[in-house]
């Protein structure tokens, strides 16, 4: 009499649950390279179509580098490529609304603002320590006028050149914060 052949697997009920898991995360970091690279994608795309574009001051974005930067806050900003010869950067804005007198004139406003840029902010902008990229770099704090910043406008912070010359490439570190 023969006896049939037991056939035994080749898997172990362990190792067919390891190969499941391992199928699983490997979908998962898949799906998260995807979503990754769709994202940054699409960001590229948004920052693309800024340039050249006119915004607001209100409508300005960290790291927007910007045409020309006049004594007075113009009523549009035209937004260039970093890469590109440009006259500033724009780095921060804070709102400060709750904290500052709505009842300073647009002068103190002014100089408000440059002070809240020149000394608590200058951290956020991506110079090497020694300064030698820009010796020349200033920070400039606008907020509109009086009538605006009552309205909850926020002070603005552009990096510049104090010689007039122009920037060249992108110096806001955007730290998350």
């Amino acid at each position: 009499m023969t006896v049939p052949i037991e056939r035994v697997s080749r898997w172990a009920g362990g190792d067919i649950l390891l190969l499941v898991v391992a199928i699983i995360l490997s979908v998962i970091v898949a799906a998260l390279f995807a979503f990754s690279a769709i994202v940054s994608i699409g960001t590229a795309r948004e920052a693309d179509a800024r340039i050249c574009a006119s915004f607001e001051l209100a409508d300005l974005r960290e790291g927007d580098c910007v045409s020309e930067l006049p004594q007075y806050v113009p009523t549009d900003f035209t937004v260039v490529d970093c890469a590109q010869p440009h006259a500033a950067e724009f780095v921060f804005f804070v709102d400060q609304t709750e904290a500052v007198d709505s009842n300073l004139g647009d002068r103190a406003l002014a100089a408000l603002a440059d002070a809240y840029c020149d000394t608590t902010f200058t951290y956020r902008i991506n110079i090497s320590a020694d300064v030698d990229d820009l010796p020349n770099a200033a920070v400039n704090g606008y907020v509109g006028s009086r009538a605006t910043f009552a309205g909850g406008t926020r002070f603005q912070c552009f990096l510049f050149n104090t010689t007039g010359e122009p920037l060249v490439g992108a110096y806001y570190l955007d730290d998350g914060v």
